[in-house]
């Protein structure tokens, strides 16, 4: 297997942690919590930057289960560590996946151990207020599915 391979999970996850802690220290900095910012004031309406508190899980559900949700996260940035070592050349997309998941869920993680909370901020106004790491996450997650319903040759 290719040198750049074995680079695309730790290189996808440290770009997407990387974007996550920066766009929430911007967040933290600019707008104080519980208040919004719209970049563009017509599109206030649809969309905002919100700087909220999360100590559940996604959408802010089960929030008196928060350190349930930390350990939860050390298991699954675990086992996408030991499991991407195992995967086959040629799983590109799989590795992509999995980098997704990985920097989203260090991002998150991250925010449980410093703060005891998840930071969100991503406010589309008919949609729970998320973050990039949850972007990540779920972008992972739709890559996964892709790969085992399209191109995983079992």
């Amino acid at each position: 297997m290719g040198v750049w391979q074995r680079l695309i999970v730790p290189g996808v996850a440290l770009i997407v942690l990387s974007l996550d802690q920066f766009t929430k220290a911007l967040v933290r900095k600019y707008i104080p919590l519980g208040e919004s910012w719209a970049p563009l004031e017509p599109v206030g309406k649809f969309f905002t930057f919100t700087h909220v508190t999360n100590r559940g899980i996604a959408f802010g559900l089960l929030p008196q289960w928060g350190d349930y949700f930390l350990y939860l996260g050390v298991g699954v940035i675990l086992a996408i560590l030991l499991y991407q070592h195992r995967l086959d050349e040629g799983s590109c997309l799989l590795r992509l996946s999995l980098g997704f998941q990985l920097g989203g869920a260090l991002g998150n993680l991250l925010d449980r151990v410093r703060y005891g909370y998840v930071m969100d901020f991503i406010d589309f106004k008919v949609w729970p207020v998320f973050n990039v790491a949850d972007s990540a996450i779920t972008i992972g997650a739709l890559l996964l599915v892709y790969y085992f319903l399209f191109e995983k040759s079992d």
